[in-house]
């Protein structure tokens, strides 16, 4: 418990160094602790996207589920198929950090995020978190196709009727939680990731 209020204390350090460099229209604070304080704002310059249905794919229209995506709850599990072929399952990766995005692929916005993710993936893979992309409502072609062109090495996920992505009450995109070593979730943040250095700093809070 003693660490726990360290790391909270740390982590208002941190926004203290970086909500200034957001404007007040962007700037999206992230929920860390059942005190509601806050873990690290990240830059965020373009306005969500709505969630629409890509053709062939079709939105989840399951009722809002009893479990609630909150700051200090533990995260819900699941298990998704990787454009890797591999099976992830969120529980697999208790004991590291996970970044945990839901994106979709005709969404400019994620688009435009997806270089920030893909650097900090690959400045810090080693460091012991984990970066798991899910895309919400789409085919396996489309988003196989998406992760090639991009480039990207970090685990995507296909979540193709959109039942996590109901699940963790995303209605906006891209969407991203951040999720501690115990499972618990530190935060949220709703808008694109555009610098890398904000990144970076979530990451550095829940690697401590």
């Amino acid at each position: 418990m003693r660490r726990y209020t360290g790391l909270s204390v740390s982590l208002l350090l941190v926004i203290a160094l970086l909500v200034g460099c957001s404007s007040k229209a962007d700037a999206v604070s992230v929920q860390a602790t059942a005190t509601k304080a806050t873990i690290a704002p990240v830059t965020a310059t373009l306005e969500p996207t709505t969630i629409a249905p890509a053709e062939g794919a079709q939105a989840s229209t399951t009722a809002t589920p009893a479990w609630q995506p909150a700051v200090g709850v533990t995260a819900a599990d699941f298990a998704l198929q990787g454009v890797d072929g591999r099976t992830h399952k969120l529980s697999e990766y208790l004991g590291q950090p996970v970044i945990l995005c839901f994106f979709a692929t005709w969404c400019p916005h994620c688009q435009s995020e997806m270089p920030i993710l893909q650097q900090v993936y690959t400045d810090r893979e080693g460091d012991g978190f984990v970066l798991l992309a899910v895309s919400v409502a789409e085919t396996p072609d489309t988003v196989a196709q998406f992760v090639d062109e991009q480039g990207l090495t970090f685990p995507v996920l296909i979540d193709a009727d959109g039942e996590i992505g109901t699940l963790y009450q995303v209605s906006g995109i891209p969407a991203s939680y951040f999720i501690d070593r115990n499972g618990l979730i530190r935060g949220s943040h709703v808008g694109a990731i555009t610098e890398a250095a904000a990144l970076n700093s979530v990451v550095d809070q829940l690697l401590q």
